[in-house]
């Protein structure tokens, strides 16, 4: 199933009028993208260009991203050791942005058999002492047990990550991160696609309601006529917006975790059963 394309035939299909929607979305013959389709213009329009930012800002896809392999630099405006900037190739978020971190965790200690690691100089290459032998021994044995705090954690660029406080440098360090939706949308599952229909229904309106409004008023000053059933459509949707931006407070922050399971397990975690 396209979710996209079956969100433009519910469209066509609901109660907004063809000749609305034609004289709304597509390019006049002038226009270079003239042969575009109608379905192809409501999708950029109020999917790509107004509903998919929101929810991308909303909610998002929670990903693990491995550390250890991605390359990194001493923060030079501290004066301690084990603060880094890690930048994170497109190819480890699904060539997405990273919207937020939630957490770095350690997942053991990467050491080759030369004491050279993924991460970098490996535990056996240098003397340690007893209190670093007794966190790596607690790293190799609990895994994911040792993690950092929020506050060593924080976006600072496009993909470019601060992690402060690291314990020691040749820790197998995983980043778990929320990213945007892919473009297509495929995280939302089945059972929502009717409230994203809807959703895009309101933001067709609301997005009509804008683009016609002016137009409407200007030929009634122009010609001193009023456009009949036309100019009733228009107005009915003058409150679109509204509506619009209610549904998305109100309703799709939940919707957005409970179509995700991942973040569902962690909102049941954290709520229990208010959730619900």
């Amino acid at each position: 199933m396209d979710l996209f394309n079956d969100t433009v035939q519910y469209i066509m299909n609901t109660d907004i009028p063809t000749k609305i929607l034609e004289d709304t979305f597509l390019p006049n013959k002038n226009s270079p993208d003239r042969n575009r389709s109608l379905g192809d213009c409501i999708i950029e329009k109020v999917i790509h260009n107004r509903i998919m930012p929101a929810l991308n800002a909303l909610g998002g896809t929670i990903i693990d991203v491995p550390l250890w392999e991605c390359t990194f630099e001493y923060d030079s405006t501290f004066q301690y050791r084990y603060h880094r900037h890690y930048e994170i190739p497109e190819r480890y978020t699904q060539n997405r942005p990273i919207s937020a971190v939630l957490r770095a965790f350690n997942m053991g200690v990467v050491t080759s058999p030369s004491g050279i690691g993924a991460g970098g100089i490996g535990v056996s290459a240098f003397q340690t002492s007893d209190a670093d032998e007794m966190v790596r021994k607690q790293i190799e044995t609990y895994g994911r047990a040792v993690q950092f705090s929020d506050s060593d954690i924080e976006v600072i660029g496009d993909n470019i990550i601060r992690v402060t406080n690291t314990i020691m440098q040749t820790y197998n360090l995983s980043l778990e991160c929320r990213v945007g939706y892919s473009r297509e949308f495929h995280e939302l599952t089945r059972p929502y696609h009717i409230d994203f229909f809807r959703l895009a229904n309101i933001a067709a309106k609301a997005y009509i309601y804008k683009e016609q409004r002016i137009l409407i008023d200007q030929f009634k000053n122009d010609g001193g006529r009023e456009l009949g059933a036309y100019g009733e459509f228009i107005n009915q949707y003058s409150d679109a917006n509204e509506q619009y931006l209610e549904e998305i407070a109100k309703r799709w922050g939940k919707l957005l975790i409970l179509g995700d399971q991942r973040r569902a397990e962690k909102a049941r975690q954290t709520a229990g059963r208010s959730f619900l």
